[in-house]
């Protein structure tokens, strides 16, 4: 016996199992990780599809497969629920879509048969019992199948056109409002001047009748006359408020240095001195700015309990917003008044002032709001006020 040969065999045999070994672990291994990670795909997709479903139920959207070739049409439990119905090819589709829809609908369907364009369409449906539905559908070619998906929106349409009728009544609501106060204020204003007329009758008759009329006589006719231009003034400033926001208003860049000049050669008066920063130029309405420093530099003036004063405008560049302050070094507003003032009608001074109508605040605070701006007052008995307003640094302010 070869010993030598056999031990030579059997180390051979011995090599070829252990590798035979190795080689069916490696396999083994790389099988198990495969079809473990496949298992795991197949988990993932299963989840997937489930997360998917509950999507599609929960938004109520069906989801549909068109085989192009075959012309057979396969519709989730979902569209079936959509429709009422089940059907199984295009046409069967098309009958359930309202008539005065259904030609639309049908050019759409072959335009994205034919071109793989994708499709987008809303449409109206007759369910089985008779009720309307508003259906939105969108879909596309792929390879043979034309797939989509389908959700109800009767419900949002419906809401769409309740909400494009409220505009129309507001809008005609608004003109209706535009008209009643201009024909109000005409038709107020017209006895007013027939009153001053009379009073200027009275007087010349009076002058004639009693040439020193009486100190008691001259102040009630002078309070008369005085209750009448005030009256003038509030229902001029009521239907200016009543416009604030509702008038298409030409817009245009204003050079706010220019535009205060204007303001403070109207509003001025002497023994007041009237400080004005450098301003910018914004884009807005020239009216409706100049009533917002008109108002605020005459109250100002107005309500100063000195013969002389200072009046500043203030400018500061914010971030988002023009913020400007006119200051005064005045009697001062106490803290608990600071909102009274801005409603309508509310007024602190005398009920003698004929100028003080209770209207401009409230107007320049509707302007200022009606666009995103902002107005306020920092003041305390005896130490002045100062009242800062914002401006948005936007092209839609100010109308």
């Amino acid at each position: 016996m070869d010993l030598h040969s056999d031990f030579a065999t059997i180390n051979i045999n011995t090599i070829i199992l252990v590798v035979s070994v190795s080689v069916f672990a490696c396999f083994m291994w790389y099988f198990s990780t495969k079809l473990n990670t496949h298992l795991k795909g197949l988990e993932s997709s299963k989840e997937s599809q489930i997360l998917f479903d509950m999507c599609l139920n929960a938004g109520k959207i069906g989801t549909w497969q068109y085989d192009i070739k075959h012309d057979i049409l396969l519709w989730s439990q979902e569209m079936v629920d959509l429709f009422g119905i089940d059907v199984k090819n295009l046409q069967g589709f098309l009958d359930t879509v309202h008539p005065e829809d259904v030609e639309r609908i049908k050019n759409a369907c072959n335009k994205t048969i034919e071109t793989h364009v994708k499709y987008a369409q809303n449409y109206r449906i007759v369910m089985p019992n008779g009720d309307i539905k508003m259906i939105a559908a969108k879909g596309e070619v792929y390879k043979d199948k034309f797939l989509g998906i389908a959700s109800d929106i009767t419900d949002l349409e419906a809401s769409k056109l309740e909400l494009i009728r409220k505009t129309e009544q507001l809008e005609d609501s608004n003109k209706e409002l535009s008209k009643f106060a201009y024909v109000t204020s005409h038709d107020l204003k017209a006895p007013l001047r027939a009153v001053t007329n009379l009073i200027g009758w009275i007087l010349e008759e009076v002058n004639v009748i009693v040439p020193e009329p009486s100190a008691d006589l001259v102040k009630y006719i002078g309070l008369i006359k005085n209750r009448v231009k005030k009256m003038e003034l509030l229902i001029d400033g009521i239907l200016e408020y009543s416009r604030v926001g509702r008038c298409n208003i030409e817009k245009e860049t204003l050079d706010l240095n220019q535009t205060v000049k204007e303001v403070v050669e109207l509003v001025g008066k002497e023994g007041y001195t009237i400080h004005v920063d450098k301003l910018p130029s914004i884009w807005g309405n020239s009216v409706r700015v100049s009533q917002i420093f008109t108002n605020l530099i005459n109250n100002a003036i107005q309500h100063h309990d000195k013969p002389t004063g200072n009046v500043w405008v203030k400018y500061e560049e914010l971030p988002n917003f023009h913020k400007f302050c006119i200051v005064d070094d005045g009697p001062g507003i106490d803290p608990k008044y600071h909102k009274k003032i801005f409603e309508m009608f509310q007024t602190l001074g005398s009920k003698e002032n004929t100028e003080s109508t209770g209207i401009g605040l409230p107007i320049v605070k509707k302007i200022l709001e009606h666009k995103g701006g902002s107005i306020d007052v920092l003041s305390e008995l005896g130490k002045g006020a100062s009242f800062c307003f914002k401006i948005p640094k936007k092209d839609k302010f100010i109308k």
